[in-house]
């Protein structure tokens, strides 16, 4: 009898563990519970120029366009909103397009036709070991760099980060090939990615000769080299042999570097600037007086393709004239929404989205912004955004104070309540969790989002939200049906 009871309680036990086993595995394939339904693309971010095809990220499209008229000839979708991040990189080949979706994937797109551009592969993160955030063909070969190391896609070989250089910052910056190899930086560090040796100090290096014979003259500036500070940069020549040449200082951060048209361009935030190489050294040659601009590039010898927060342009270097093609909803400071529609913008120039329609200018200028909330309450418990370590999130009730960093620490902006539920907006998309009858945060669900979050409001029924981004684009999540 006694053996029968052990027995009798040694399957339950074992037909409990294959129950909670399949409980496990049906939880883990569950559909999530909200989808972007609508969603509008904001900054134009990534420009490449290759023959007679620019090619041109939106958000989570890629456009082909007619280099010489700049006519649009086709736009795809290479990415998921509420799935991918932001097109952060891209490098092109002939007809050959590699675009990083950051921390998400990277996509090859096949452009033989421009007017039919088609994907035809798919790296996501889970399947090259790192998170990807840069991308950089050298001698035929594609590297993607990022959190946690790099790879070399096509022949898959894969660069970690060197495990006593975790403490400083876990991510490789762009690839370079140097007189030593494959190098990135880590942090401020160069470093060549096989044998881990330090070059010097730089975030990135532009090459500014192909060429890599004995006979080079090894002293000759052969590199543009990036250096970050807190709130400045240093941009400056490096030898062959990765020696500084020579060095500029500027007191804001610069973005982007480029060397095209027999000059090297520095991308920042409120203007471009134009050197020249005169000496080894570099001379201010001009600047470009446009804010919000990402990337550039040549469509020929007096023309440049130039991206941003204000769309895309066209810069005529001779007549030195700027011709802005189109003009996206970005840089969205203020928004309201009163339950139909919502209206965004920067304080001068408007959109209006309504629910289920299309994006359109507005020329309400009587618009008061709100939706950035650091603080929501429900029934059982008041949420707050921690003023000194912005990715973390406090729920104080009776129970007492609960903690819930968002994912890697990304600074949260702003709370509401929807479906009962707590909906954060962060730099990285959207994490919507609840309290359960036990006292404990549980994540409902991770929403991957272009540039993160500023802005939430909840949906008049309840279910779901409307979001804006800064630069990200703006739109729906609702439950799905």
């Amino acid at each position: 009898m006694r053996l029968s009871a052990q027995l009798a309680l040694t399957v339950l036990i074992l037909l409990a563990g294959v129950l909670a086993g399949c409980a496990s595995q049906r939880l883990a394939g569950m559909q999530a519970p909200y989808e972007v339904t609508q969603h509008v693309n904001g900054a134009y971010t990534r420009t490449v120029v290759s023959g007679r095809t620019w090619y041109q990220t939106h958000g989570l499209n890629l456009l082909t366009i007619d280099a010489r008229s700049g006519s649009t000839l086709a736009r795809i979708a290479i990415g998921r909103p509420g799935h991918d991040g932001a097109a952060v990189d891209m490098t092109a080949a002939g007809d050959r397009v590699w675009v990083v979706l950051g921390g998400t994937a990277v996509v090859e797109v096949d452009a033989e036709s421009p007017e039919a551009p088609r994907v035809v592969r798919r790296w996501t993160a889970d399947e090259l070991h790192i998170e990807p955030h840069h991308v950089r063909r050298i001698n035929g070969r594609v590297f993607v760099s990022g959190r946690d190391g790099a790879v070399e896609i096509m022949s898959g070989e894969r660069h970690p980060i060197p495990t006593d250089m975790h403490t400083l910052t876990p991510a490789f910056g762009p690839v370079s090939m140097t007189v030593h190899g494959p190098a990135a930086a880590i942090g401020r560090q160069l470093r060549t990615l096989r044998r881990d040796r330090f070059l010097g100090a730089a975030h990135e290096l532009i090459p500014l000769q192909e060429s890599s014979h004995d006979d080079i003259d090894r002293d000759a500036p052969r590199w543009v080299y990036l250096l970050h500070g807190e709130e400045s940069s240093e941009i400056g020549l490096k030898s062959h042999t990765i020696r500084a040449v020579h060095r500029v200082s500027l007191d804001e951060r610069i973005v982007r570097v480029r060397h095209r048209n027999d000059r090297v361009w520095a991308v920042t935030p409120t203007r471009i600037i134009a050197y020249r190489i005169d000496d080894n050294s570099l001379a201010e040659a001009g600047q470009i007086d446009i804010a919000g601009a990402r990337d550039l590039d040549r469509i020929d010898d007096d023309t440049l393709a130039i991206s941003g927060e204000f769309g895309r342009a066209t810069y005529h270097q001779r007549r030195d004239r700027l011709f802005i093609i189109t003009r996206p909803p970005a840089d969205l400071s203020i928004a309201r929404f009163d339950g139909r529609q919502l209206v965004t913008g920067d304080g001068e120039r408007f959109w209006r989205l309504r629910l289920g329609g299309e994006i359109e200018r507005s020329f309400d200028q009587d618009v008061t912004g709100d939706g950035i909330n650091r603080h929501a309450e429900s029934i059982r418990y008041r949420a707050t955004i921690d003023d000194e370590r912005p990715g973390l999130v406090q729920l104080r009730g009776e129970f007492g104070e609960i903690e819930f960093n968002t994912p890697q620490n990304a600074a949260a902006r702003t709370l509401v309540m929807a479906g009962n539920q707590l909906w954060i907006g962060h730099d990285r998309g959207i994490e919507i969790i609840r309290l359960t009858h036990g006292d404990e945060v549980q994540r409902i669900q991770s929403i991957r989002l272009p540039e993160g979050v500023q802005h939430l409001f909840t949906l008049l029924r309840g279910d779901g939200v409307v979001y804006v981004s800064r630069n990200g684009g703006l739109g729906v999540i609702e439950r799905r049906e």
